[in-house]
């Protein structure tokens, strides 16, 4: 092949590339930086999908390392229903999708073929735990950061033992194709909710259908966090640890 050709076909890559802006599904160009809290792992200073850390970036459905696979239930053989079974709310689950890490999913897919931090970043970067996501609950302080410059929605400042800090956006959920962006913010776990415990969460599935994620309230200049079950194909945002 002509090298002017090829120079040619490389430069329209890139200016393809360029152009891609924030919250671009597939994204794989970032600028993430590891910051050390003073925990057992650095934590990434922005999203995956975000060029800021005050940036929503993307949301993804657990287990989709590519980042392109909707929530949409009419596209894959995902039927969800809800109803009320003794005044709580009960969610039915049929699954038999290869997607979202199919049927029979691992129970942790941190760095694996599954884990999209690992794929669009590189194999130093993976999906948080459970574990590594409750220490940083529970060891760092939560405040509402008004300070930040250029934020869609409420950024909630977390701050490490040593001094440290990064900022999480309050990114929102896209469930089966309807996006709510704003004030609240849902971030995956890389663990999955084990088929035995799905009826204490409200699930009705015969596969495993849900995974952890962490909930982010802001209130009166602080937040709640807690871990709620979220089904697999719903999209969430994803904020990496590094783990070299």
């Amino acid at each position: 092949m002509n090298k002017t050709i090829i120079f040619s076909a490389l430069a329209a890559i890139v200016l393809i590339a360029a152009a891609c802006g924030d919250d671009e599904p597939g994204y794989k160009r970032f600028k993430a930086q590891p910051v050390d809290l003073g925990l057992s792992v650095k934590w990434a200073d922005l999203n995956i999908g975000a060029t800021e850390p005050q940036a929503w970036g993307g949301l993804y459905g657990w287990g989709d390392s590519t980042g392109l696979h909707e929530a949409r239930i009419d596209e894959y053989p995902i039927e969800i229903s809800w109803s009320q079974v003794d005044g709580r709310e009960v969610t039915t689950v049929a699954w038999k999708s290869p997607y979202f890490g199919g049927r029979w999913p691992l129970a942790d897919i941190a760095g694996t073929d599954y884990d999209i931090a690992a794929f669009m970043w590189n194999t130093n970067w993976r999906l948080p735990t459970k574990s590594e996501w409750n220490e940083l609950i529970d060891r760092c302080q939560w405040t509402v950061a008004t300070d930040v410059q250029g934020a869609r929605t409420t950024v909630v400042r977390v701050t490490g033992p040593n001094g440290n800090s990064i900022l999480l956006p309050m990114t929102g959920i896209d469930t089966n194709g309807a996006e709510e962006r704003g004030n609240v913010g849902h971030y995956w776990t890389s663990n999955l909710l084990p088929l035995d415990e799905q009826s204490t969460h409200g699930f009705r599935c015969a596969v495993p259908c849900a995974a952890w994620s962490v909930t982010i309230t802001p209130a009166a200049g602080a937040a709640r966090c807690n871990f709620e079950p979220q089904v697999r194909n719903f999209q969430l945002a994803v904020r990496p640890v590094y783990a070299k």
